[in-house]
């Protein structure tokens, strides 16, 4: 049978965000019982570009796969590397089914693997933040941050939402769009400060190579999930808030050590402090420890987490 191909419109309409969390929940406790198996991504990289490649397989579906992210130079301008927002950039991924060795398909566009980061994020929120958190704050206002106000609805029912980014278009256009298709009320607020303070939930999905906010603006029992830049030459979090949290968790270590040389907090004791989002999933690790704990989110990324989402939309395309 021939290999079956999806576009970005149609996983779309095949993989709600629901159901990428549910999911990806699910992929955490097969990562933490070998289930599922994850390799560190690795680059090809060219004068042109490059290829990065996002592995894994999940022994449960015997499925194995890659998520192959291009990313490239044009007209002489140069992209940041893993940039929350990148121009030019073309995203697949690959599923092959290991029972007959054969390509079960491939699913097209970036709504796959920014499905798959919004769901981390649902996926930290759930087992991070405060059950009773009500206000959400949201710095940054693109792609992401859009996928990432998708989860955390998902799983929370906030009664206020601010959305903070430079440009009052942005922010406006953001807080109009997304308010409209979640059928939610979001505040369009002209700060960082509008948007940390108070906040039970902070998101930070931004380009900054520099802090957003204030970290005196952070209030006790505050969850923060950060997935802009997180560098040791750029990252978008003050490291005080790092000092300030009281459990910092990751998705994957392996992916942290792998990048030793350029995470923010790599060679630091908070590294060495760092706990796996599969082990508070499985409850080996409590997480939070009161209502007043600041816990922090800082994903890298799982491998083999796009996979299992590519596979969810092929076998949805065969059902509908």
């Amino acid at each position: 049978m021939a290999p079956t191909i999806i576009s970005e419109e149609r996983a779309s309409e095949l993989l709600s965000m629901s159901t990428a969390i549910d999911r990806t929940e699910t992929a955490f406790r097969q990562y933490a019982t070998g289930t599922l198996v994850s390799q560190p991504r690795s680059s090809f990289d060219t004068d042109s570009g490059s290829l990065v490649f996002t592995p894994g397989e999940n022994t449960d579906d015997s499925v194995i796969g890659t998520r192959i992210s291009g990313k490239f130079t044009i007209g002489g301008s140069e992209q940041a590397d893993y940039d929350v927002e990148t121009p030019v950039k073309s995203d697949l991924v690959v599923v092959f089914d290991t029972e007959n060795g054969e390509l079960k398909g491939a699913v097209a566009g970036s709504r796959t693997p920014d499905v798959r980061t919004g769901a981390l994020g649902g996926v930290a929120i759930k087992h991070l933040a405060r059950p009773d958190s009500k206000t959400l704050g949201i710095i940054g206002t693109g792609r992401q941050a859009r996928t990432q106000l998708e989860a955390a609805v998902a799983v929370t029912a906030f009664d206020e939402i601010r959305a903070f980014s430079r440009t009052e278009e942005n922010r406006e256009r953001f807080a109009r769009e997304m308010g409209s298709e979640l059928e939610i009320d979001i505040e369009a607020v002209d700060s960082a400060e509008a948007a940390v303070t108070g906040a039970d939930v902070l998101v930070c999905a931004t380009t900054s190579p520099s802090p957003v906010f204030d970290p005196d603006l952070l209030e006790e029992g505050t969850h923060v999930h950060t997935i802009g830049p997180a560098w040791k030459d750029a990252h978008e979090l003050d490291m005080d808030v790092v000092e300030m949290a009281d459990v910092i968790v990751t998705d994957s270590k392996e992916q942290v050590r792998e990048y030793a040389d350029r995470y923010f907090l790599a060679g630091t004791k908070h590294e060495e402090q760092m706990v796996e989002l599969a082990d508070v999933v499985l409850e080996n690790h409590p997480g939070r420890t009161s209502s007043d704990a600041i816990t922090l989110f800082s994903p890298m990324g799982l491998p083999g987490t796009e996979v299992i989402l590519a596979n969810e939309i092929l076998n949805a395309s065969t059902t509908v």
